[in-house]
This record gives structure tokens, C-alpha cells and sequence, in this order.
């Protein structure tokens, strides 16, 4: 009896991963210069990615989170956070060269 509920749990534990795993497989691949030119969906997608780092992500061993990067997803939040990353800092420099015209 013990054996049938854990292979009945194990069941619904190997369903509900390849489920998570059909997920991020349908998702699109999108590149470091489209979330440039869409910053507003680089900075959503950077909160999602924020939050399932805060959770799934550092519960996943080196392996499987080493797989997820390589995953759709994984490569959306990469390119996602480096997008947003060189928005802010372009949006700095603009900052300090209009700050540095005061002195001119």
C-alpha cells in the first residue's frame, strides 16, 4: 500500500516537472536588441525573472538551474536584465552630461 502512494506520488511529481519543462519550451527566444528597443517588456520581464530567482531558482540544484539558463526562458531573463541594465545606465550618463553642461 505504501509503495502504490509513493509511486502515485512520484507520478504526479514527474507530470507537474515536464509540465514546468513544456512551458518554458514554447516560449520564444528573444534577442539582447529586441529588449532594447522594448524596455518597458525588458523591465516586466526582469520583475518575473527577479521573483522566480527569490523562489524556484534558488532552490534548483547547479545542474538543473545550469539547464534553465540555457532554457527560452533563461536566455530571455539574461538578455532581458542586460537590456534594462544598459538602458539605466545610459539614462545616468545622459544625467551626469546634462548635469556637467551647468559648469560649462
Amino acid at each position: 500500500m505504501k509503495a502504490r502512494n509513493a509511486i502515485r506520488i512520484l507520478a504526479v511529481f514527474m507530470c507537474s516537472a515536464l509540465s514546468a519543462c513544456d512551458k518554458g519550451a514554447s516560449e520564444a527566444v528573444k534577442s539582447l536588441a529586441y529588449y532594447k528597443g522594448h524596455t518597458t517588456e525588458a523591465n516586466t520581464v526582469f520583475v518575473k525573472c527577479q521573483e522566480l530567482q527569490n523562489n524556484e531558482l534558488s532552490q534548483m540544484a547547479p545542474a538543473q538551474r545550469l539547464d534553465w539558463e540555457g532554457s527560452p526562458q533563461g536566455i530571455n531573463c539574461k538578455n532581458a536584465s542586460d537590456a534594462r541594465s544598459e538602458s539605466n545606465y545610459r539614462q545616468y550618463q545622459e544625467r551626469m552630461r546634462e548635469e556637467a553642461k551647468k559648469y560649462r
